[in-house]
């Protein structure tokens, strides 16, 4: 500022603030919009939403220690929620503090082995049937109704396989990054 001689200038400091910016993704790296993430701190706690990408920011904090939760309820279905722990993060003047979120999607692939019975002339189930998800090497066994299910999947292209008297029978399933419970994947393992 420029005065002239014996003036007074009155000069005011606006101390920084600063900034608690995060993601919260599920496990195939796709951000979760709509979540409610609280920040605490010793004299206030704010609330934000997380925008379509998962990203949440808290502008204008203070410095000092706070604590980020999401909170549960305002979760969809789909989610474990079980390993998701509040994370503590320092904001200091004029630098942000950035975290993130992982949550688990639930996915899961389910359906029926069927066999076309001769003495019966039906299409009926076929139990004890090794139901194979080829890319993750995991087997399930047919239950007495047929039924078979993979639960606690990637996200990610699967070919679901099942051999039987010599015939081999097989589809592929394309599980995506939101949680996603797959069923009426059945095969047709032959005769008997």
């Amino acid at each position: 500022a420029s005065t002239d001689i014996n003036n007074t200038v009155d000069f005011g400091i606006n101390l920084a603030k600063g900034q608690v910016f995060g993601y919260l993704l599920n496990d195939a790296g796709a951000g979760i919009r709509g979540i409610s993430v609280e920040l605490q701190g010793d004299k206030f706690t704010r609330r934000v939403q997380t925008g379509d990408n998962g990203k949440f920011s808290f502008p204008g904090i203070p410095a000092g220690e706070y604590t980020i939760t999401t909170l549960a309820d305002s979760y969809p279905p789909g989610y474990s929620l079980q390993a998701l722990a509040p994370q503590r993060v320092t904001v200091d003047p004029g630098k942000p503090a950035s975290l993130q979120f992982t949550v688990k999607a639930l996915r899961s692939i389910a359906g029926k082995i069927m066999v076309y019975d001769k003495a019966t002339l039906q299409t009926v189930p076929l139990a004890g049937a090794i139901v194979r998800l080829k890319e993750l090497g995991l087997e399930a066994i047919s239950g007495e109704n047929g039924a078979y299910i993979f639960r606690s999947l990637p996200a990610g292209t699967y070919t679901v396989s099942v051999e039987h008297g010599g015939k081999k029978a097989a589809r592929t399933v394309v599980v995506p990054s939101s949680p996603a419970s797959i069923r009426g994947i059945d095969l047709n393992a032959g005769t008997r």
